[in-house]
Parts: structure tokens; sequence; C-alpha cells
């Protein structure tokens, strides 16, 4: 069974990550990562594509790019 996406979103502390599978088990929509508003929203995606190998992660408002497949 294919996995929901990780969506990226900026904040205005840094960056929040949303996961439907914690929304529909927790209730929980965004949870906050550790990552200062100057961070890059390729280095959020870069650290989140290797804690999560074979998930599609992505900015909120760009088109969907999958992780390499290992």
């Amino acid at each position: 069974m294919a996995r929901s996406p990780l969506t990226v979103r900026r904040s205005p502390t840094g960056f929040v990550v949303h996961d439907p599978a914690l929304e529909a088990e927790f209730g929980r929509h965004s949870l906050p990562l550790p990552f200062t508003p100057e961070a890059s929203g390729e280095e959020v995606l870069a650290h989140l594509r290797r804690a999560n190998p074979g998930r599609e992660v992505r900015l909120a408002d760009a088109p969907p790019t999958p992780s390499p497949q290992r």
C-alpha cells in the first residue's frame, strides 16, 4: 500500500510538515520541523527524503516529486 505524501509548508517560525496518516491517526494536521525561516525549502526536502526513503515529499506549492527508490 502506498503511503500518503508528506507536504512541507513555510510557517512564520520556519517549516511545518503535513502527514495525512498522522492527521487520520492522531488528529494532528501539521507538525513543526526543526528548521529556521532562513533554511531553504530544498534543504528541508532533502532532510525529509533521507529520513523517509521511498516516500513522496514535496513543498506545498510545488508539483509532486517522488523520492528516489532504494
